[in-house]
C-alpha cells in the first residue's frame, strides 16, 4: 500500500516539472511559493527526469498530414536515433507527436529530446515541461553532457554510485532517488517496492555527497521525495532565525544516517500489481 508520504512525493515533483522555485522559510518545515518559468528554462537533468525516453536524435521528415489521437490533433515528426540515453534499447527510430502551437522541429536538424509514450496511439509525446534542445541552442553541448552523465546512472546505478568523485557519487544519488519516487506516467495506482540493500545503502550514503542547495535537482530535492517519517527515525531539525535551513537539514541527514537511518531501505514507486 502506498504511504501517506506520496502526496509530498509528488509535490516535490511537481516542483522539478514545472520549474518551481523553492523558498525556505526560517522555519524548521521547507515551504514552497509557485510562479510559472518558461520552460525553456528548466534545468536539461531535470527534463530528463520527468522522461520515460530520451534521446539525441536527427529529423529525417515531418509528415504533412495531421493524426487525430484522443481529440486532439497533433503533427508526426520521425526521428532517427543518434545517441540512445534512456529507454531506447533495440530502437533506432521513433515518431514524435507535437500538438498545435507545439514545439516545431526541423527537417534535417538534430536534437536532444525527452519524451514520454503516448498512452494509446503508437508515437511519443514531448512534454511542454520538457520541450527538446536544439543543436544549435547555445546550451546545447552542455545539456547533453549533463544529460548523459546523470542517463549512466540510471543504466548503470551501482557503478554510478561508486564513483571515485564524490559529486559524481552525489548526482548519481539525486538522479536515482528523484526517478525512484516520481510516479511513472499515466500510472494511477502505485505501490511502494524495496531497492536492494547493497543499492539503498550505497544511494543514501551518496547523497549525503550530493550538492543540496545547488541547481534542481538537488540533494535537497531528492531528500524530500524521501518523506521521512518519525516512523523511520526521522525528526527534523530546529532552524534558527537567521541560519541556513538546507544546511541544517543536510547535517541531521548524515546524523540520520549513522544511527537510526542506517537499516532504512529506499523504496521504489511502480504500478501495483
Amino acid at each position: 500500500m502506498v504511504r501517506n508520504g506520496i502526496a509530498l512525493v509528488v509535490a516535490c515533483v511537481a516542483l522539478l516539472g514545472v520549474g518551481l522555485v523553492v523558498v525556505l522559510a526560517q522555519q524548521p518545515v521547507a515551504r514552497a511559493t509557485a510562479a510559472y518559468v518558461d520552460p525553456k528554462t528548466i534545468p536539461a537533468v531535470a527534463r530528463m527526469l520527468s522522461a520515460e525516453v530520451v534521446l539525441v536524435g536527427k529529423v529525417t521528415s515531418v509528415e504533412k498530414e495531421p493524426v487525430e489521437a484522443g481529440g486532439a490533433s497533433f503533427t508526426l515528426v520521425n526521428v532517427k536515433i543518434e545517441d540512445g540515453l534512456v529507454g531506447t534499447k533495440n530502437v533506432t527510430h521513433v515518431k514524435v507527436g507535437f500538438p498545435k502551437g507545439g514545439a516545431q522541429l526541423a527537417a534535417g536538424e538534430q536534437y536532444l529530446l525527452f519524451l514520454t509514450k503516448h498512452p494509446t496511439e503508437g508515437f511519443h509525446l514531448s512534454p511542454w515541461n520538457a520541450v527538446p534542445i536544439a543543436s544549435k541552442d547555445e546550451k546545447y553541448k552542455s545539456a547533453v553532457a549533463e544529460v548523459t552523465k546523470a542517463a549512466a546512472a540510471v543504466k548503470d546505478p551501482a557503478a554510478a554510485l561508486k564513483a571515485d568523485k564524490p559529486a559524481d557519487r552525489g548526482l548519481a544519488a539525486v538522479v536515482l532517488l528523484t526517478r525512484y519516487r516520481t510516479p511513472p506516467p499515466n500510472v494511477r495506482q502505485l505501490e511502494n517496492e524495496d531497492l536492494p540493500e547493497d543499492e539503498s545503502k550505497l544511494l543514501l550514503k551518496a547523497l549525503a555527497d550530493a550538492d543540496w542547495a545547488g541547481e534542481s535537482p538537488n540533494g535537497f530535492s531528492a531528500f524530500r521525495g524521501l518523506a521521512l517519517t518519525p516512523r523511520d527515525g526521522w525528526t527534523p531539525p530546529g532552524v534558527k532565525a537567521g541560519a541556513n535551513a538546507i544546511e541544517e537539514y543536510k547535517k541531521a541527514y548524515s546524523a540520520w544516517l549513522e544511527e537510526k537511518g542506517k537499516d532504512y531501505r529506499v523504496k521504489k514507486l511502480v504500478p501495483k500489481r
